[in-house]
């Protein structure tokens, strides 16, 4: 049944949604989530096809015939939002927004979700309402960090360094061992003249990269498969 799971997202870039792709690795922070067992058996392939990851057609077929026959909340969330994963994978980007519309429509708190539609945002260049986004999932989840690194890289797009910085802080407190951000805090330093600070964090990042290379999130988060 379509289900939110640890695996998630697609973040400032890519999505993860039906194909596999590892990274586009949609990181749902939610349990996973039971659909309501609206389908009888002989509809059981819908869901199935709705959270599988190997095949985004057959993704976006099975999400849909799940929303049209489910009324589930819960259910009918996590199938919005694997079928916008998918659709951001295809770069059909503002039919996942509207996916991601309906998906906080029905589950206003559904972080990952708000995490992936700021990804889309940013795709579209609208920074504004990326960073909104990425703030709605950190207040559904304060210990994410890659929202707070991509609301940092949103923010130093447009020159805000010292928000920026802070959010880079952030998420090295809650992942200290991640050099991308570090790298990423150095060029928020450098921007705003504090070469000292942009070079002990250029090389807490090289030190850090030899030991435990970091991530470079911005995937899109999907909901992963349980059992029905």
């Amino acid at each position: 049944m379509p289900s939110a799971s640890a695996a998630r997202r697609q973040k400032a870039t890519a999505a993860r949604g039906c194909n596999g792709s590892r990274r586009a690795t949609a990181r749902l922070w939610a349990a996973a989530l039971q659909l309501a067992l609206a389908l009888p058996p002989a509809r059981a392939d819908p869901v199935a096809d709705c959270n599988q990851d190997k095949d985004r057609e057959r993704c976006i077929r099975g999400c849909t015939a799940y929303i049209e026959s489910s009324r589930d909340p819960k259910g009918l969330a996590n199938a919005y939002h694997n079928r916008a994963v998918a659709r951001m994978q295809e770069g059909d980007v503002d039919r996942a927004i509207a996916d991601y519309d309906k998906a906080v429509a029905v589950m206003p708190h559904y972080a990952d979700v708000y995490y992936n539609r700021g990804i889309a945002y940013a795709m579209k260049g609208d920074i504004s309402r990326a960073i909104i986004d990425y703030g709605k999932a950190i207040d559904n989840n304060p210990r994410d960090h890659d929202a707070y690194r991509n609301r940092g890289d949103a923010y130093r797009s447009r020159s805000d360094y010292a928000r920026a910085i802070a959010d880079y802080t952030r998420a090295i407190a809650l992942k200290p061992n991640d050099a991308s951000l570090y790298s990423k805090r150095g060029l928020a330093y450098a921007g705003r003249g504090d070469y000292a600070y942009a070079l002990a964090d250029a090389t807490k990042a090289a030190t850090l990269a030899l030991i435990a290379p970091g991530e470079e999130p911005s995937r899109s988060r999907r909901a992963r498969r349980t059992d029905p």
